[in-house]
């Protein structure tokens, strides 16, 4: 058994770890050929934290050079690192408002 108080850190060396978070953020091995393909375009890029799609405060996606892609948004499950939940409708409900008054102020600015 592992035994440690919260405020104490401790390291430990292990010799494999699994991911057991779900489904894979590695784009290339993806079975999803959108997926596959908008990586391979240079499109999207993997978040920080590997465990999806990296994107800006306003849902649009990240591309391999760091720059926000315009007019392409993301709202699902490889959300997670910004927003840990996204796959269930209330989430999705409330990710899908936000995204709809991104792009309207977007469309206003250009007017």
């Amino acid at each position: 058994a592992l035994h440690s108080h919260p405020d104490t850190p401790f390291r430990r060396t292990y010799d494999h770890v699994i991911n057991a978070t779900g489904f894979s953020a590695q784009f290339e091995m993806s079975a999803n050929p959108l997926l596959r393909n908008l990586h391979q375009q240079g499109w999207i890029r993997q978040d920080s934290l590997g465990l999806g799609i990296e994107t800006s405060s306003d849902f649009r996606l990240i591309n391999l050079g760091g720059s926000v892609v315009s007019g392409l948004y993301y709202i699902g499950p490889m959300l997670r690192a910004r927003y840990w939940e996204c796959t269930a409708v209330p989430e999705l409900r409330i990710r899908a408002a936000e995204i709809a008054e991104c792009v309207h102020a977007g469309l206003a600015e250009r007017v």
